[in-house]
């Protein structure tokens, strides 16, 4: 008898990703799977969705991590490498190994600023409704909006061991962060909030966006997905494609 893994993260989405952005988040997600795998927390993963607010704010999200002090967005980025930008900077550089540069055509630190502020914006717009209630935390205090904003990381990960050689002080702006996907399990714990959050306020936020379950609550379409090789016992020669796994 096959014994399926119990998932250590709830996934969520909007839609599922499109082939183009799939491996790398497939790489991310199974970063985050084995990070908190025997965890007890009760860890939510959002993707690839958006949110807007009637007060005209927008932002597309790639991921978005929820724990118990913890709310990260990542924004994906395929690129390797050293990575290059300020805060000011109308496009970001990528610096290839033979010296030569590309444009990333974005600041990803604007970026980064502008999802942020859409989610704190949105949570206030939620809250305002009664649609989401924060003193549902658990802690003795109700969360003011600033201390709302130091809980909401928003970071950039970059493929492989790419990595940022700019001039941002990462210290001055502690909600900031650029990792990668070597340096992703690592580094996913520096990002913590004074107060506790709630399951209660995660399924608000889960409702509010709209989100589906995804296929990867399923333990069985986990299994496939990484382990059909060995389930199988695939002789190489077979022409047989495993594309329905993915």
């Amino acid at each position: 008898m096959i014994k399926f893994r119990n998932m250590p993260i709830t996934f969520f989405c909007g839609e599922e990703f499109p082939e183009h952005e799939y491996d790398q988040f497939k790489r991310m997600k199974n970063i985050l799977i084995d990070k908190f795998k025997g965890s007890n927390e009760n860890v939510y993963l959002f993707y690839n969705f958006s949110i807007g607010t009637k007060s005209g704010w927008q932002a597309q999200i790639d991921m978005m991590l929820l724990r118990r002090k913890q709310i990260i967005i990542m924004e994906m980025k395929d690129c390797d490498g050293k990575i290059k930008g300020g805060m000011n900077d109308q496009e970001w550089i990528m610096v290839k190994d033979d010296g030569s540069t590309e444009s990333c055509n974005k600041n990803f630190f604007s970026q980064c600023w502008r999802q942020r502020r859409t989610l704190v914006e949105k949570i206030k717009e939620l809250r305002e409704e009664k649609k989401l209630n924060l003193d549902e935390c658990d802690h003795q205090y109700m969360i003011d909006e600033n201390e709302l904003g130091k809980m909401i990381s928003s970071w950039i990960c970059l493929r492989g061991s790419g990595h940022y050689v700019g001039d941002i002080n990462i210290n001055e702006k502690p909600w900031f962060y650029v990792t990668n996907e070597n340096e992703l399990k690592d580094t996913i714990d520096r990002a913590r909030g004074r107060y506790s959050i709630s399951d209660t306020f995660k399924d608000s936020l889960k409702v509010a966006f709209n989100l589906k379950d995804s296929i990867y609550n399923n333990d069985s379409y986990y299994f496939m997905e990484n382990k059909a090789d060995e389930l199988l016992n695939i002789d190489e020669n077979q022409n047989l494609s495993l594309e329905i796994f993915r």
